[in-house]
């Protein structure tokens, strides 16, 4: 599982997890046969934030579009 990102659901586990290939996917784990299958692939990289809707036809997920970083320096005045 990514980043805590899943659902539980009447019939069983909906996340997120990442492939061998280092890709993103939904996944579906079907508590009555003990199955889990793959969904979907996430073309981008997932971020924190998993939901489901009621009628399970929809997913919502958050994904990373651009990274970076702020560099900051620390003084010590003392």
């Amino acid at each position: 599982m990514y980043a805590g990102n899943y659902a539980v659901v009447n019939g069983g586990i909906y996340f997120i997890a990442q492939t061998r290939e280092a890709r993103f996917a939904v996944h579906f784990f079907n508590s009555s046969s003990g199955k889990t299958r793959q969904l979907a692939t996430i073309p981008k990289t997932a971020s924190w934030g998993f939901s489901v809707s009621p009628d399970e036809h929809r997913i919502l997920y958050t994904q990373v579009d651009r990274e970076g970083a702020d560099l900051m320096r620390v003084e010590n005045f003392r």
